[in-house]
Order: structure tokens, then C-alpha cells, then sequence
């Protein structure tokens, strides 16, 4: 049964670094944030949408958003296990 807890990484000996974890996840977490931002940076216009019909629009509004979420997601949870790992540095 899978909870909505992340499985974070043991940190050991024989395991990858703290310092090499922290920073692969800190690079894939700027990745998702800077992914955001391409994102809002994309013209988005009704005018773009109405040929489609009035629903259309709002359609593309919502889908949008959810895009916007899913990434605010990732981040966060790529966050997560950033800030676990980096709790190991020594």
C-alpha cells in the first residue's frame, strides 16, 4: 500500500554521498521551478482558443493550471528529499 509519504534515501557509508544527493536533487528541483517558469512565460490568449468553441478557453485555463500544479508538486517533493539528504552533511 503506497502512502503519500516519499521514500527517502539511507544515508551510509556504502551508500552515494549526502553532498552528492543533495545536489542531484537541488539541480532536478531548479529544473522543475525553472520549467514553471518557462511555463508563464508561454502566451496564453483566449483569442488563441475561441475558434474552439466558448468552452474551449476555459478548458485550456483549467489544463493550465493543473500543469502549473503538477510541477509545484515535483518541486516540492524533490524538495523533500533535498532538504533529507542535506541534513546528513557533514
Amino acid at each position: 500500500m503506497k502512502t503519500n509519504k516519499a521514500v527517502l534515501p539511507t544515508i551510509h557509508i556504502n551508500g552515494t554521498s549526502a553532498q552528492y544527493l543533495t545536489d542531484g536533487y537541488t539541480q532536478a528541483r531548479r529544473a522543475a521551478q525553472d520549467a514553471m517558469t518557462a511555463l508563464s512565460q508561454v502566451e496564453f490568449n483566449c483569442r488563441d482558443y475561441y475558434p474552439q468553441g466558448q468552452m474551449a478557453w476555459l478548458d485550456a485555463v483549467r489544463e493550465r493550471q493543473e500543469l502549473f500544479n503538477k510541477l509545484s508538486q515535483v518541486s516540492a517533493a524533490l524538495y523533500e528529499i533535498e532538504i533529507h539528504c542535506s541534513d546528513f552533511i557533514k
